[in-house]
């Protein structure tokens, strides 16, 4: 498999107005910067961590794309969907998808699994040209790794886009009830993502801790949800997240009040309606609001 990683470096570096002079400065000759540039040479883990912290450490969030020639452009164009998808303008992420060049010409098989769940991720709120069932993203873990079934997948750390195609598919399996199977998957993706991750950076493990949450609460499993709810605030709190924050503080409230502790539930469900109002100020929440306060006595 070709290996672009120089191309990338050039792109970046360019890109941030540095010359080669000044990045090979006391690490390596112009010359051997100039070799990896034009992939002639590859440069050694020591040269990449090295280039890519004088770069601003962009050069190792590019690495999975290193088999396409156009990867710089390429996960940039990813990088502007996505921006759009958590903005929920799936129109136009799906307008992107069909019609942008970078996309269409990517090679990257890292790259074309991202593009693939991107499909599948907007497929619930407008129409793509084909159909999303459970074996479609089966299809795109087993392009990558060998498994009977899905559950054998985490002997291995996962990359990003590997949660992200797990947390669709774990959608679809709590959609079709399968309550069970579901579960096991969360539980096993929470602990690989706990095990080979130094630095947790991929939102889809608040999206397990979430989804697994509420789940036990769905199933009257009050105390386990208040478990991994407990668990998504804390981290949450620790790294400064707000994504889910709300979310994960409606569900440890509600799961406070089924276990009977009637002095500290209402602290989380107003957390949860502050929040709600103040992250997504335009999203119609007061009917839900009403109906918790009524529900759980909250003044």
């Amino acid at each position: 498999m070709e290996n672009f990683i120089g191309t990338i470096i050039k792109n970046i570096r360019q890109s941030k107005g540095v010359t080669q002079k000044e990045l090979a400065n006391k690490l390596c000759s112009v010359r051997q910067l100039s070799r990896i540039e034009m992939n002639i040479s590859s440069p050694t883990s020591y040269l990449i961590s090295e280039i890519s912290s004088r770069l601003g450490n962009d050069l190792l969030d590019y690495l999975p794309y290193t088999d396409d020639p156009n990867a710089y452009h390429v996960k940039n164009e990813i990088d502007r969907i996505m921006r759009y998808y958590h903005l929920d303008k799936y129109e136009l992420v799906l307008e992107m998808l069909e019609n942008s060049p970078d996309i269409n010409q990517a090679s990257s098989k890292y790259a074309k699994q991202e593009i693939a769940w991107l499909y599948g991720a907007i497929s619930n709120y407008v129409v793509i040209p084909f159909t999303i069932a459970e074996n479609y993203y089966v299809k795109l873990l087993l392009d990558v790794y060998a498994f009977d079934t899905l559950d054998e997948i985490f002997t291995v750390p996962l990359r990003a886009v590997d949660y992200r195609i797990l947390n669709s598919l774990i959608v679809f399996y709590l959609k079709e009830g399968n309550f069970d199977y579901a579960e096991l998957l969360m539980i096993k993706a929470i602990e690989n993502i706990e095990m080979t991750h130094n630095s947790i950076r991929e939102m889809s493990y608040l999206r397990f801790i979430y989804n697994l949450s509420r789940l036990y609460l769905t199933l009257d499993k009050s105390q386990m949800a208040l478990h991994y709810s407990k668990k998504g605030l804390d981290y949450c709190l620790n790294s400064g997240t707000l994504s889910y924050l709300a979310d994960l503080s409606n569900i440890h409230g509600r799961a406070l009040y089924e276990l009977g502790d009637k002095e500290n539930y209402s602290k989380f469900l107003e957390t949860y309606i502050t929040l709600s109002r103040i992250i997504d100020p335009s999203f119609k929440y007061e009917e839900t609001i009403v109906r918790l306060k009524e529900k759980y006595d909250i003044q």
